[in-house]
């Protein structure tokens, strides 16, 4: 199965180490977190989509909510924000498959890369692809 395509969100994970609680946004309360900024920052990840594509780009979207005009649309346009279709685009990182394994670029290191080599560090993150799930750091995520 392939990873291309849009994901939606479903699930994050809440906690460290062997802590960690898979909840849906349902489930999140705020004394899941140490303060209410937290909280309402969690659950704005719940409007993120990813767009998993041909070219091996993917393309983080966080959908803008009901209440932004296009006026405020605009203005952040004009300030050098992409919008697309009710979404705003977040960043834009490479894919790839290697032995049927799928790998976001994530950020790199400012180490020389025979360094980080040898070190085992690399700009590459797991995305774990379970059936319908793809899971991607602290998201479960399923298709669009």
């Amino acid at each position: 199965m392939s990873i291309v395509g849009k994901w939606n969100v479903v699930e994050v994970a809440i906690g460290f180490g062997d802590d960690i609680v898979w909840k849906k946004k349902e489930d999140i309360s705020e004394s899941d977190f140490d303060n209410a900024v937290d909280y309402q920052d969690q659950l704005q990840v719940f409007n993120a989509m990813y767009d998993f594509q041909e070219d091996h780009m993917a393309v983080a979207m966080l959908k803008l909510g009901d209440g932004i005009s296009e006026e405020d649309i605009q203005a952040m346009v004009s300030e050098g924000a992409e919008v697309k279709d009710g979404f705003l685009i977040m960043e834009k990182k490479e894919w790839k498959e290697e032995d049927g394994k799928y790998f976001l670029k994530g950020e790199d290191t400012e180490l020389e890369p025979e360094v980080a080599e040898a070190l085992g560090i690399t700009p590459w993150v797991d995305l774990n692809l379970d059936g319908d799930t793809l899971e991607l750091m602290s998201f479960r995520m399923k298709r669009a």
